[in-house]
C-alpha cells in the first residue's frame, strides 16, 4: 500500500476495486460506523476509505498514531507517499495527535488547512520522523489547549521552512525537541509566540545545522522559559544570534546552550538574567570561532554568564581575544 485515499460512496474509482477485509473501524477513523468501507485497488498500492457521507470523525484519542509506520489502531501503515482527502476528517472533538504521522518518511507535503484542532491538547511527535516532508501547511491550527509540543518536527529532515507565528501558546508546556534534527530548516517563524506558563525550550533547534539566522524569532518572548538546555546545540551554520528578546530570568537550566555552534561569533542577549544562578556549564562549548557576547549593562544582571563568555573567549587560542569581547555596554 502506498496511498490511502477518503472519499464517499459516488467515487468513481471504487469500479474497479475489491472491498477488504481489514478492519475498517480503526483504519477509518476509529470508530465504529457500519457504513464505512476499505476497498483496495487490483495492483494492492491504493486503500479507498469510503462510506455515503464521505465523513470520517474522529474520536477524542482517534489521532493518536493514526498514520504511523510503527503502530497504529489497524496495526501498522507502510510508508505512504500521499493520503487524498484529509479534509474529509472531523477532527472537531480529537484531544490527541501524538505520533499521528509518525515514521511516515516517503511524505513530501501535507495540507491540514481544513482541520479543527481546537480540543487537541497533545501533538507530541505528531510528524516525528517524516523525513522526507518538504511542505507542510498548519498555519491556521488552533493551538491554545495544546500543552506538549515535544518532539512534533523530529527529524523533519527535509523542511527548510516553516511559518508557525499563528499558533497561540498561552498552554505550551513543553517544547522539547520541537524541531530536533530539521538539518535542513533554514527559518523557522515563531516571533508572535506568548508563554504564559512555565515552560521548557530545551533541544529545540537541537541539530539544525542549516540554521543560519534567528532574525525570524529574535524577539521570542521567553520570560516563562524555565529551561534552555541545549537549545542551539549543533546550529553549525549559525554565525550571530541576535536575540534582544530572550529574557532568561525564570531560567533555570542553560547548560550547552550554544555549544557546537562552531562558526558562531556573536551572541548578543541583551535581556538576559541569572538571577536565579541555573546551571550553564558548557553554554559556549566547542564555539571556536566566538569572539564577542553582549549582555545586560547592570553589574549583577547575567553575571554567572559573563563569567563564563570571559572564560570562554579568553581562553581560547584560536585569534586575538580578550576579555573585552565581553561587550556588557549594549543593552536594548
Amino acid at each position: 500500500m502506498e496511498k490511502i485515499i477518503f472519499t464517499d460512496d459516488t467515487d468513481s474509482r471504487l469500479s474497479e476495486c475489491q472491498e477488504s477485509s481489514i478492519n475498517i473501524r480503526d483504519i477509518s477513523a476509529g470508530r465504529s460506523e457500519k457504513k464505512t468501507y476499505l476497498s483496495v485497488t487490483p495492483d494492492g498500492k491504493t486503500a479507498i476509505v469510503h462510506n455515503k457521507s464521505g465523513t470520517f470523525a474522529l474520536t477524542e484519542n482517534g489521532g493518536t498514531r493514526l498514520f504511523s509506520t510503527h503502530y497504529s489502531y489497524a496495526g501498522s501503515f507502510p510508508p505512504l507517499t500521499s493520503i487524498e482527502g484529509l479534509e474529509r476528517i472531523d477532527t472537531s472533538k480529537t484531544t490527541s495527535m501524538a505520533s499521528m504521522f509518525d515514521g511516515q518518511d516517503r511524505l513530501t507535503s501535507l495540507d491540514l488547512s481544513m482541520w479543527d484542532t481546537g480540543s487537541v491538547t497533545n501533538m507530541n511527535g505528531m510528524f516525528s520522523d517524516c523525513k522526507s516532508l518538504k511542505k507542510i501547511d498548519i498555519y491556521r491550527f488552533k493551538t491554545s489547549n495544546v500543552r506538549d509540543f515535544r518532539c512534533m518536527f523530529f527529524n523533519c529532515k527535509a523542511l527548510k521552512r516553516i511559518s508557525l507565528g499563528g499558533f497561540d501558546m498561552r498552554s505550551a508546556t513543553d517544547l522539547t525537541s520541537m524541531f530536533y534534527g530539521c538539518r535542513s530548516l533554514t527559518e523557522a517563524n515563531i516571533s508572535d509566540w506568548r508563554f504564559e506558563r512555565p515552560v521548557s525550550l530545551d533541544l529545540l533547534f537541537y541539530g539544525c545545522k542549516s540554521l543560519q539566522s534567528t532574525d525570524s524569532f529574535k524577539w521570542l518572548e521567553t520570560t516563562c522559559a524555565e529551561s534552555m538546555n541545549a537549545m542551539f546545540l549543533g546550529c553549525s551554520s549559525l554565525k550571530e544570534a541576535d536575540l534582544p528578546g530572550f529574557d532568561t530570568s525564570g531560567a533555570k537550566d542553560m547548560r550547552e546552550m550554544f555549544a557546537e555552534c562552531e562558526n558562531i561569533e556573536r551572541v548578543s542577549m541583551p535581556c538576559a538574567s541569572t538571577a536565579k544562578t541555573p546551571k550553564i556549564q558548557g553554554i559556549f562549548r566547542a564555539c571556536p570561532n566566538l569572539k564577542k557576547v553582549e549582555l545586560p549593562r547592570h553589574p549583577m544582571a547575567a553575571r554567572s554568564l559573563k563569567k563564563e563568555a570571559k572564560r570562554v573567549i579568553g581562553c581560547n587560542t584560536i585569534g586575538q581575544r580578550d576579555e573585552k569581547s565581553v561587550d556588557t555596554s549594549k543593552s536594548i
